[in-house]
């Protein structure tokens, strides 16, 4: 992650936009809003929280009175967030890499919204940062991380851990990698997604419990976002502990019940379809597809690849 990366996209006049174009856009609003339900039944009148690259503040915003504060690396973001949060304990700049003694056992909730782990150049970083979220929050405190992964991008559900059916033991898919290129401002922006299941990997150990929770997908056969929710974090660290994992029921009509539960693709909503085939169409899968068909009928030794 560079600074000068970050600060080059998350300008002042990028932040006074971005809530309207990344989170009160309907589709995005679905998430958020759900995340706010979220946070409303993680809180009481006692909760510290801190929201860890808190972007505009929006999600601090919607709940004045609580005592809160915000740590981003953008200056124009934080900016943003110090007008609609003016009763926030503080807004800091800073990288969330980089430990801050002060606030070891400190937050009773420590979030980190929407991605913005993402921007992290290496699974090595996710983890300096999940390190310093477990430092910060005190004992008997909560983390909220809210994920996004291949499933939600592309609606591609890959497992975590998997018999390796060659070699033995098993292998274990940590993430992904994407880059999205704004079509309106070219605004490079390159990311990393964990799997869920590595972020509860690095939970275990210091909580009571950790649970998935879904949310309702923006349409029928769209993919349920996801949040890790770890509870009761333990007074010390017990290397032989592993925390009760819980997961929550996917959403009836969400792309991971389909592909959980099964059914026939007449269960798929016609929108999914007709997007999924011009999507095949646009890469030239099918036009391939039949023409290497053909090829094979007629005993040809070479395929279009």
């Amino acid at each position: 992650m560079e600074k000068e990366k970050i600060w080059d996209i998350y300008t002042e006049e990028y932040a006074a936009k971005y809530n309207d174009t990344f989170l009160l856009e309907p589709y995005s609003k679905v998430s958020a809003d759900q995340e706010v339900k979220i946070i409303k039944e993680l809180i009481d009148a006692d909760t510290e929280w801190l929201d860890i690259a808190c972007g505009t503040g929006y999600f601090l915003s919607q709940f004045p009175g609580v005592k809160r504060a915000g740590y981003d690396l953008s200056p124009g973001m934080l900016k943003e967030a110090q007008k609609v949060n003016p009763d926030a304990l503080f807004f800091k700049q800073g990288d969330f890499r980089i430990d801050v003694p002060e606030w070891e056992n400190k937050w009773s909730l420590t979030s980190c919204m929407w991605g913005a782990y993402a921007y992290v150049e290496s699974l090595a970083e996710v983890e300096t940062l999940v390190a310093n979220m477990i430092k910060w929050t005190a004992a008997g405190g909560t983390i909220l991380i809210p994920t996004v992964d291949l499933e939600d991008l592309r609606l591609v559900s890959i497992p975590y851990e998997v018999p390796n059916p060659v070699y033995g033991g098993s292998t274990i898919i940590n993430s992904c990698v994407w880059t999205w290129v704004e079509e309106d401002t070219s605004k490079v922006h390159v990311q990393i997604g964990p799997q869920v299941d590595y972020f509860v990997k690095l939970l275990e150990p210091y909580f009571e419990t950790v649970e998935i929770v879904y949310y309702p997908p923006f349409q029928d056969g769209w993919s349920s976002k996801k949040s890790v929710i770890a509870k009761n974090k333990l007074a010390d660290k017990d290397p032989s502990h592993k925390a009760k994992v819980i997961r929550h029921p996917f959403p009836e009509n969400s792309y991971q019940a389909f592909q959980r539960y099964g059914g026939s693709t007449g269960d798929i909503p016609n929108s999914l379809l007709i997007a999924e085939l011009f999507g095949r169409i646009k890469n030239g899968y099918i036009p391939k597809s039949i023409l290497n068909r053909l090829l094979q009928k007629i005993n040809h030794k070479w395929y279009i690849k």
